[in-house]
């Protein structure tokens, strides 16, 4: 660092010292540096420099800013509002009001057409990448892959009045040949009649949200979304959201009668006076014109149709078929199939006479926040295609699907259903036939006054958790055969609420098909007719019930029944309790076979002050095998804690249930004790008796058991009790009851060995 010298040091080095230092300020002429900043080393005074010092350049450079506008028309400052007015002389009159000059409004304070360049539409929507004016003279650039359908050129009417299909089946034309895109509907109604839209691959449509973009739905067309695609080209990277589907001028209340029939037969037709009806051709009742623009009016005082001639669109199409009364199937929001990666989001669809989002073989894709009610209104709920959502799977072996945050009410058949298809209209399965896909996940909906909540009929592995079921019709939870005869399996369904359903709150149904390995836990099932049910004409393996509160239910919590056996089944852990509100009734009755069973670790209890549960466990099967029933807490019931009606039975053990009656066996002869005996009562010693103890290794370690003289004469006739095979008692062989009303109890090692207490 550059210094001046130092007195009294730096002998013969002052020189160089102060040489450096004046170095950093001064150059070799003595002149002062200029620093990289452009300044001078010292200070310049203000004023000090003139004009004339200044160069040329500067100076003309000056001499063109003090001639420059300061003010126009007077006025000044650093933001202005200038007229056309303020301007004049200013700028050339050539240059205002042209598109590459000074634009000038009119008085509407927006850019007239003459002074858009003409490569830019002058319409007020504009084209697909052109400039569109949004409002005040105010501009945005359109993105080409975004149709907003009110726009030129495609126009449609938001206003609900005239039919817009011609005009959406334009736009999505347009996007999937320019390879995809999204159509916008703004707030309005748009109207179809008798037709739909033939939705294509990366098309997607969005509205401003329900409530707001109404997509309206007239006469007896078809879904309002259809597509059929097939597995070698499915419809894929779509998205429909914020809009809503309004079905309630769908007229689908179709009355076939047998021909031959002038009458109305069935009384659950879902007509009423004055409804219309259409007659496909030769199926008219003999008393009518078969004609296929033949329409018919209900007559309710005589109950029979009557021909109208003046009948028009109100009327609906009987289709081809005659029959009981059915509803016309195709008339969803949406249908299509063979999906892959499609959005269906934040959709309000309502009284469509068919399932309200009904797709079918979806890989990777999700409906989330979407509300769908009264759906397959007119059905009477006969249909499976009269639901909220309704899945078809089966083409492809995994159908990631997920379904979380939906609201569904009042449908007239399911909530939510999967279903395994009997047959693939284009292609996919494993040779043909079907897959039990995999990958479904159902969370977090709510689905209120369904005839059944949510049902998988076919599909395997499906993961049903968090949701809200209330107010089923039928059931809350079906698990049972569809359209191809097959039902779930390996699923599970937990952590749900299961609340006032009419029939059954869970309903595992082997009645017509197998079903195995389904997992139903942690739910809260209450105020149901039964809680759960479990039906069988096969076996039916691998069931798991566990922790689940079964309670309030008007008859049994859980009841099993049928020709089947509950096989290699778990119920452990479930509180079933305050049942039998209705019918005073058990909280777990079983009267199936049983074999592999555990039934452990359950309380069956009623703590009301009037108590309605009669029993904790009723298991009445015939056969009840191996598996085991122990340490369940049966205390508490209006009547017997547990009740196992054929105890003749052997090979399932039966221990440690608090508050259930001790097990006895009885007998009047010599015998061998059972495994699910704790105790043997000898009830005659009119002679000696020999009572032979169950094999030590087929019970676990610890577990006791006791033979008691009941007849009081053992002192007079022994009771002599001995080992199985070579099992030892004591170390011996055998021992003996040799007084009046005496008793022996042992425990074993679980292996070879039995122990005297």
């Amino acid at each position: 660092m550059a210094r001046l010298p130092t007195i009294g040091s730096d002998n013969g080095n002052w020189g160089a010292i102060l040489n450096d230092y004046l170095s950093q300020e001064l150059n070799s002429d003595g002149s002062l540096k200029i620093r990289t900043d452009g300044t001078l080393s010292s200070a310049v005074a203000d004023g000090s420099i003139t004009a004339s010092k200044l160069s040329p350049t500067v100076n003309n450079y000056l001499a063109s800013a003090q001639t420059a506008v300061q003010s126009v028309n007077g006025k000044a400052g650093t933001a202005v509002t200038l007229a056309a007015a303020d301007i004049s002389g200013v700028v050339p009159s050539t240059q205002l009001g042209a598109a590459s000059g000074v634009a000038t409004l009119d008085g509407s304070s927006k850019l007239t057409s003459s002074q858009i360049p003409a490569t830019v539409s002058t319409a007020s929507g504009g084209s697909d990448g052109q400039i569109s004016v949004v409002s005040g003279g105010l501009f945005t650039l359109k993105d080409p892959s975004v149709i907003d359908i009110t726009m030129p050129p495609y126009n449609a009417d938001p206003t609900g009045t005239t039919d817009a299909s011609a005009e959406f089946q334009a736009a999505i034309n347009a996007l999937y040949s320019a390879g995809g895109g999204t159509i916008y509907a703004p707030t309005g109604t748009y109207l179809f009649s008798n037709t739909q839209m033939s939705w294509r691959t990366k098309v997607s449509l969005r509205g401003d949200g329900p409530g707001q973009t109404i997509f309206k739905m007239v006469g007896w067309g078809g879904s309002l979304i259809e597509k059929g695609n097939s597995y070698a080209s499915p419809m894929k990277d779509c998205t429909f959201s914020d809009f809503e589907v309004d079905g309630s001028l769908i007229d689908g209340r179709v009355c076939s009668a047998t021909n031959g029939s002038a009458t109305i037969t069935s009384a659950g037709h879902g007509l009423s006076n004055g409804d219309a009806v259409r007659w496909a051709s030769g199926l008219a009742p003999t008393n009518f014109t078969a004609l296929t623009t033949a329409y018919y009016v209900v007559n309710k005082t005589t109950d029979t149709f009557q021909l109208s001639a003046t009948l028009n669109g109100a009327a609906i199409n009987a289709g081809s078929t005659g029959g009981a009364y059915k509803t016309f199937t195709t008339a969803k929001a949406i249908y299509t199939t063979y999906n892959v990666r499609n959005r269906y989001v934040n959709l309000y669809v309502h009284d469509t006479t068919a399932t309200g989002l009904g797709v079918d073989f979806l890989v990777d894709c999700a409906f989330d926040r979407c509300v769908v009610e009264n759906a397959g209104r007119d059905s009477g709920g006969s249909l499976l295609g009269s639901s909220g959502i309704g899945i078809g799977t089966g083409a492809w072996d995994v159908e990631s699907t997920t379904i979380t945050d939906c609201i569904i009410r009042s449908s007239a058949r399911n909530g939510i259903f999967f279903e395994r298809q009997a047959t693939l209209p284009n292609g996919g399965g494993s040779g043909g036939t079907p897959y039990y896909s995999r990958g479904a996940i159902v969370h977090g909906n709510t689905i209120i006054a369904c005839k059944y909540g949510i049902a998988d009929n076919g599909i395997e592995g499906a993961q049903i958790w968090g949701n809200r079921i209330e107010d089923s019709t039928s059931y809350g939870f079906y698990v049972g055969a569809g359209n191809a005869g097959t039902a779930g399996r390996k699923g599970k369904f937990f952590k749900n609420i299961v609340k006032n359903s009419t029939s059954y709150g869970i309903y595992l149904d082997a009645s017509t098909t197998t079903l195995s390995g389904y997992e139903i836990s942690s739910n809260d099932v209450y105020e149901n007719d039964i809680g759960i049910k479990v039906a069988s004409s096969a076996a039916v393996p691998e069931l798991i019930i566990t922790d689940n509160d079964v309670r309030s239910n008007e008859r049994q919590g859980m009841h099993g029944g049928g020709s089947g056996a509950l096989t290699d089944a778990t119920v452990i852990g479930n509180r079933f309790f305050n049942n039998g509100t209705v019918t005073t009734n058990a909280g777990l009755e079983l009267t199936m076979d049983l074999t592999r069973c555990r039934i452990n670790r359950n309380r069956a209890f009623d703590n009301q002050g009037v108590k309605t549960q009669s029993t904790g466990v009723i298991l009445s099967g015939t056969n009840i095998a191996g598996g085991e029933i122990m340490d369940n807490d049966v205390i508490g019931n209006s009547g017997t804690g547990l009740s196992i009606t054929n105890d003749t039975q052997s090979g399932c053990l039966v221990r440690r249930n608090r508050g259930a009656t001790t097990y006895r066996q009885a007998t009047a002869t010599s015998a061998t004790m059972r495994l699910n005996a704790e105790v043997l009562a000898v009830t005659d010693t009119s002679a000696l008796r020999t009572i032979t103890l169950p094999g030590a290794s087929g019970l676990p370690v610890g577990s006791r058991i006791t033979v008691k003289d009941e007849s009081n004469a053992a002192g007079t006739n022994n009771i002599t009790i001995q080992r199985a095979g070579s099992d030892t008692i004591d170390g011996s062989t055998s021992t003996t009851i040799s007084t009046n009303s005496g008793s022996k109890s042992f425990y074993t090692d679980g292996s070879t060995k039995w122990f005297s207490v």
